[in-house]
């Protein structure tokens, strides 16, 4: 069974799920997303007898399509005995605002409402004792280009002017053909947080953009992430996070201008760096380290990370990288050839001392062995074989880089993923995001001790190298035997199934910036008297 996917608007966290009418999308996406969920889909006529079946409360009730339609007050009120008290209940509701709709009607075509109104749910939500949270539209596609239309855009603000003139517009968009709703059994005081991005094409996903589409699905939560600042988007919220994405100040006047801007905004100010800040050293040091010592706290990607910035900031807290959710398992291709991905920016101290091995063993298996090679030309320059492909296109940041999804669908066409990094200190401070991303593609990697020993467990999870005869040997084992090949890629796509899912590590985020927040007055004094010494010199 198929239907439209709300997987993503569902508490990523939950462990008991209902779910009633719709199609199976939803139900589909969201086992990868937390495979250990229990997850119920039924008719809404069905409900009374999955309910009773469910051994523990309910994170989340889900009403979609006809069910959405026909509940009933009076069975809503039997489903919320089944609901945990931090429960969530969301209902998929039809627009009957959609612009679409109202062309439709003036066109003198017959308008037939196709469920029930957002208005009419939050009635009898309500009147059922829950609190509305949240409304979030579902857009369609194919509307884009018709917004783009001067006489849609003209169409659009006058029924916006319309909505607002008689107090409706309240989550009310007309270019939202269905809107999602979410309710609570009791308010909670709302979070803002809003990130500016300083590096947008690469690391923004998965530090910033991964992590807030999970925190939006805690009741309370608001999140937005772009690369400039609207400081009044947070004016009505009692608690607001600020995150400073790789953000760097020109000086040490901008930087303490920012500073003040944001502390005047009453922001608790955060900033998220996930590499090691000797990549910039010049920059940071003509700012004073305002980047780091100007804000309240600092969030990172690992703990070697960690110790460095606590030399500029002593409130920093370690989030690993994660991935969103579980690749579906992977299908091999039949036959004895050997793929060998490689696709890392930088590497080229890391990879040279394997090279040798690598021709070798591509002049002793031949075709048996090919290469695919992302990011790095002269990697690809230095492999003697004519059974090697570069992905990318040199007119795309000159072929360093690639849309994520091509490196995810490359990566997932490899047997073996190559992960070298020499042991010095910047190397040391780096994450394990690609053994992670390798793994949940079914690509068992051969990696370097140094980063991958913390968590790849040497001929179990993938294999571990501590000199370039034994990569080579390694190398050779593993083309030479695939069904070990096999096992242990299996192995560390269940390791990241139960260990490494963004699904059970985002509530960590929240639970930090509200322990932070707590404790502002005196966040605030550590910070200017941080700055104070800055600010005089």
């Amino acid at each position: 069974m198929t239907g439209a996917d709300y997987s993503g608007l569902l508490p990523a966290a939950g462990r008991c799920i209902a779910h009633f009418g719709g199609g199976g999308g939803t139900e589909e996406h969201f086992a990868r997303i937390h495979p250990g969920a229990r997850y119920a889909h039924a008719t809404l006529e069905e409900a009374s007898a999955i309910l009773g079946e469910m051994d523990s409360p309910l994170d989340c009730i889900l009403y979609e399509g006809e069910a959405a339609a026909s509940l009933t007050e009076e069975a809503l009120r039997e489903h919320l005995a089944h609901l945990a008290e931090d429960g969530q209940v969301v209902f998929v509701a039809e627009n009957p605002g959609y612009f679409r709709r109202i062309f439709a009607l003036l066109s003198g075509e017959d308008f037939v409402p196709t469920g029930r109104a957002p208005a009419s749910i939050v009635r009898m939500a309500e009147s059922a004792g829950l609190f509305l949270d949240h409304v979030l539209p579902v857009r369609s596609g194919q509307d884009a280009e018709e917004e783009k239309r001067p006489d849609t855009r003209a169409f659009l603000a006058a029924v916006r002017g319309w909505q607002e003139g008689r107090g409706i517009s309240r989550g009310s968009d007309p270019l939202a053909l269905r809107h999602v709703l979410r309710f609570v059994r009791r308010r909670r005081e709302r979070i803002f947080i809003q990130a500016m991005l300083g590096e947008a094409l690469v690391t923004a996903r998965v530090r910033v953009h991964e992590p807030n589409s999970f925190l939006m699905t805690v009741p309370g939560v608001d999140c937005r992430a772009a690369k400039t600042v609207d400081f009044s988007l947070g004016a009505h919220y009692p608690r607001k996070v600020f995150l400073c994405q790789r953000i760097r100040f020109m000086n040490v006047r901008d930087g303490l201008a920012n500073v003040d801007n944001i502390c005047r905004a009453g922001y608790l100010s955060i900033a998220e760096m996930d590499d090691n800040i000797s990549l910039w050293r010049k920059d940071y040091e003509t700012s004073r380290y305002l980047e780091l010592r100007g804000m309240h706290a600092v969030q990172t990607s690992t703990e070697p990370l960690a110790e460095i910035l606590r030399r500029f900031n002593p409130e920093v807290a370690v989030f690993p990288n994660q991935l969103r959710e579980l690749p579906p398992p992977r299908e091999y291709a039949e036959g004895d050839a050997v793929t060998v991905f490689f696709g890392a920016l930088n590497r080229g101290p890391d990879w040279q001392e394997i090279m040798p091995a690598l021709n070798g063993a591509a002049r002793e298996y031949g075709a048996r062995l090919r290469f695919r090679v992302l990011a790095d030309r002269a990697f690809y320059d230095a492999l003697r074989t004519e059974h090697k492909e570069f992905v990318g296109r040199e007119d795309f940041y000159e072929g360093r880089y690639v849309p994520y999804e091509v490196y995810i669908n490359t990566l997932r066409t490899a047997d073996i993923s190559l992960l070298p990094l020499l042991d010095t200190e910047f190397n040391r401070t780096k994450s394990d995001l690609k053994f992670i991303e390798s793994a949940g593609h079914g690509a068992v990697v051969l990696a370097s001790p140094t980063v991958y020993r913390g968590t790849v467990r040497d001929g179990v999870t993938g294999f571990l190298y501590c000199s370039p005869g034994e990569f080579a040997e390694r190398l050779r084992f593993l083309v030479d035997h695939p069904g070990k090949r096999r096992s242990v890629a299996e192995a560390a796509y269940r390791y990241v199934a139960s260990e490494r899912l963004l699904s059970g590590h985002y509530e960590e985020r929240l639970a930090w910036y509200e322990e932070l927040l707590a404790r502002k007055e005196e966040l605030d004094a550590a910070l200017r008297e941080r700055v104070a010494g800055i600010r005089g010199s």
